[in-house]
């Protein structure tokens, strides 16, 4: 008996670790599902944590702004103070500016992970959908779902206000709330699954309401719906159902704001596609980004190529991933496969996928040919992003012999994590602090009659809802399109109100920033006396690289001595550094001086200067010049 037990070798720690995941969070039970999804919530609010406070651009520009106006009623006090994005639909920009407000920073950060960890179960479900049952689905949903949340478009958002990870949600459950509506026709053989597709509706309608580049993903939905379901009464009447809803839903959650909207300007999408509606405060201009697009037809063809080898070519941050080009050519192979009609080949697709897959695949192509030709964004490619590890597991499967087509799968997925995971690339975090964003600004004289012009296209409404609210804030010089009569209203309102200030972008020296910390954790400790002040001039040295002086007996690390070595300095997107945009005032405003405002704010620990030094004079020129 004991040689016996002596033949049976003892499992590795790896095997006893996969072993012990496997008996808690294999989806067997319904326990071990919800155990997992707990689970990666918890992973998600510590990896934001990790990452810290979220700092980007939009979330400055207008994500902030937009949720203060939206429940203070400021679409009819201030003039697009958040530039071209003041009125988007301001529906998930209250949730972040509530959380933001409400809530210490570091926990609505971990709430923001938490909630876009969810989609760990909404994967795994659609996973399940699309798998053969005959396959292991308990053990292969789970994995497949961390492998989709491993790509590199959702981690560059992860826990971020940017909207596409948040908005990615309801398409998500959208599409699995679809998928089960699907099975159930099938099942049936005749009747509409009325009661899931219209909840496929509502969610979509609710991602359309979030951010409307989600239109993209409707329009996938619907053709996917007439791929599958049973029989072709089935389909269309699924699809209507579908439709139907969605308009009722986006129409409940947006018709509101953007029927305000058109009542303000006379165009409920302004200031965009203004060359439909023709609102006279903006240019008759459609505002359509094409400098990502593809061009020629050879980019056209390739272009999932093309963005992966040059990644700044689908954003302003580059996202590095393999999951593209590799799916590229596997669906390249499973074409040529598929026209050759070979008698014999790996494996079935049947032995590996549902009926579900059908839907499944016209959806996530279906939304990427329509993002090629709309966006080419890649951070709006997040959805599909987060499936095409799947497709890309199922096509190694079918197209591979069974011998090695599990292994190669599974390590193949493996790599496009790891690449993804080193090449997520980030919109911008700061240091924690208890509060997400604290602005100091001197006495504001008679708020009432003031108003005050956010001049240049930096980020800056995110300090508005910290000042005072009796005072209009309004945008010049900046993203906006404006239109002569624009330039009307700006002179109207500072007719009306009688006094002007000008808030102006300036530069963060991070450099400096930090070597000021770091001298005061120094004077602390105690650190920075001493016979030739010797750690301290070791730090400068090498890991600091910057010069040392002394003073009154102290040591302090200074960049500003010279050490012939150059720090980058945070430059704000679109924003010049250290020149007031007051050169660029559109034409038609009046001459006239308005008053400099001097604030200093902070995004997280990262201190914000508007204007350094003391407050000046801005001339606001009829010709645009100063």
């Amino acid at each position: 008996m004991s040689a016996a037990s002596d033949a049976v070798p003892r499992p590795s720690r790896r095997q006893r670790l996969l072993r012990a995941l496997d008996r808690r969070f294999a989806f067997h039970p319904r326990g071990n599902v919800i155990a997992a999804g707990l689970a990666v919530a918890l992973l998600g609010g510590l990896l934001s944590l990790l990452l810290g406070q979220d700092a980007n651009w939009d979330l400055r520009n207008y994500h902030l702004y937009n949720g203060y106006a939206a429940l203070h009623g400021r679409l009819g006090v201030d003039l697009a103070p958040a530039q071209l994005q003041s009125y988007f639909n301001p529906l998930l920009d209250v949730l972040h500016y509530a959380l933001m407000s409400g809530l210490p920073a570091p926990l609505a950060g971990f709430a923001l992970g938490a909630l876009h960890a969810l989609a760990f179960l909404l994967l795994a479900g659609i996973a399940w959908q699309v798998l053969d049952p005959r396959l292991d689905r308990a053990r292969l949903a789970p994995w497949l779902a961390l492998a989709g949340m491993c790509s590199a478009a959702f981690l560059s958002e992860f826990a971020g206000t940017m909207a596409d990870n948040s908005s990615a949600l309801p398409v998500l459950g959208a599409l699995l709330a679809a998928l089960h509506a699907q099975r159930q026709q099938q099942a049936a053989g005749q009747g509409v699954a009325v009661a899931w597709w219209a909840l496929a509706g509502a969610l979509l309608g609710l991602a359309l309401a979030c951010k409307l580049t989600n239109a993209l993903f409707a329009l996938a939905l619907g053709v996917a719906a007439l791929a599958a379901g049973g029989r072709a009464r089935q389909r269309i009447g699924g699809a209507a159902v579908l439709s139907v809803v969605t308009v009722l839903g986006f129409a409940v959650l947006a018709g509101p704001w953007l029927l305000g909207v058109w009542k303000a300007f006379g165009n409920p999408l302004f200031p965009q596609f203004n060359s439909h509606f023709l609102a006279p405060l903006a240019q008759p201009v459609a505002l359509s980004d094409t400098r990502w697009l593809p061009q020629g037809w050879l980019q056209w063809l390739s272009w999932p190529l093309q963005f992966s080898l040059v990644p700044n070519r689908v954003g302003e941050v580059g996202l590095r991933q393999i999951v593209w080009p590799l799916l590229y050519l596997v669906g390249l192979a499973s074409l040529l496969r598929f026209a050759l009609r070979r008698p014999r080949r790996p494996a079935a697709a049947s032995d590996v996928v549902a009926p579900a897959w059908r839907a499944l695949l016209v959806f996530f192509v279906v939304a990427y040919l329509a993002w090629q030709a709309v966006f080419s964004i890649q951070r709006y490619l997040v959805v599909p992003e987060l499936l095409a590890p799947l497709l890309l597991w199922v096509g190694l499967r079918w197209l591979l012999p069974a011998r090695i087509a599990a292994p190669a799968a599974r390590w193949t997925l493996i790599a496009c994590a790891l690449v993804a995971v080193q090449g997520r690339g980030d919109w911008g975090h700061e240091r924690w602090a208890r509060a997400a964003f604290r602005v100091q600004a001197p006495p504001l004289p008679q708020p009432a009659r003031s108003l005050v012009l956010l001049v240049g296209d930096a980020p800056q409404s995110w300090r508005i809802p910290f000042l005072p609210a009796q005072a209009a804030y309004a945008s010049v010089a900046s993203n906006f399109p404006e239109s002569p009569a624009y330039a009307e209203r700006v002179r109207a309102l500072l007719a009306e109100r009688g006094q002007g200030y000008a808030l102006l972008p300036a530069t963060v020296d991070r450099n400096a920033e930090r070597l000021r910390r770091l001298n005061a954790l120094a004077a602390r400790l105690g650190l920075d006396r001493g016979p030739d002040c010797r750690l301290m001039r070791r730090l400068a040295r090498q890991p600091v690289r910057a010069a040392l002086v002394e003073q009154d007996g102290r040591c302090q690390l200074d960049d500003a001595a010279g050490t012939g070595h150059r720090h980058r300095r945070r430059r704000p997107r679109g924003a010049g550094l250290g020149r007031p945009a007051t050169g660029r005032l559109r034409p038609g405003l009046a001459a006239g001086d308005v008053r400099g405002l001097r604030i200093l704010g902070r995004a997280g620990a990262l201190p914000v200067p508007v204007v350094p030094g003391e407050p000046a004079l801005i001339a606001a020129r009829g010709q645009g010049s100063t």
